[in-house]
């Protein structure tokens, strides 16, 4: 972040304006066949420009390789998305716990060969609890489906590291006032 300073002279009923343009962002430049030094990267200087505003005198091949590396491939998704998968799975997984626990409690096994002794399938007792089992079953590759989508996702879709700030045309100017033991004046910074 660089500071200027400039020196304004305020007079009562004037008015002036101030242009700020940010210089493009210093990139080191592969060597190329018309570079005479191979191991001496380009670099990009501000300059004043005869308006007032800041311009690059950076060339026109830097600006090239600037852009170019706004093409590389990045993943479609951000972690928000694994996350709420993962956390999906967890869900779905304390959901298959306690189905199964309720399947293997409510009526149990005890309770069916007590209460279903010669009525075979057609049983309450018995159709119960194979409700529940399936019930458990189906909860269990849900939850096995949404582990496996939830681990494709993070390994294959989501892009973890954070995308380069793009540099944006117009400056961004924060203003501020300022004052102290007999002055006023504004702060800021671009």
């Amino acid at each position: 972040r660089a500071i200027k300073t400039l020196q304004l002279d305020a007079h009562a009923g004037a008015s002036d304006a101030i242009r700020v343009e940010t210089p493009p962002p210093k990139v080191a430049v592969a060597p190329s066949p018309t570079t005479s030094s191979p191991s001496a990267p380009a670099q990009t200087s501000p300059a004043i420009a005869p308006n007032g505003s800041l311009a690059s005198a950076a060339s026109p091949h830097d600006a090239r390789d600037v852009s170019a590396g706004d093409g590389a491939r990045r993943k479609p998704l951000g972690p928000i998305v694994f996350y709420s998968g993962a956390g999906l799975t967890v869900v779905a997984g304390a959901a298959t716990v306690l189905s199964g626990l309720d399947a293997r409690n409510n009526p149990g096994a005890d309770a069916v060969r007590r209460n279903c002794v010669g009525q075979g399938d057609a049983c309450p007792d018995y159709q119960r609890g194979r409700d529940a089992q399936l019930r458990t079953n189906v909860l269990l590759a849900v939850t096995g489906g949404l582990f496996a989508a939830s681990a494709v996702v993070g390994v294959f879709f989501t892009e973890w590291t954070k995308p380069p700030a793009r540099a944006s045309s117009a400056a961004r100017v924060e203003l501020e006032p300022a004052v102290g033991f007999g002055q006023i004046g504004v702060r800021g910074s671009f």
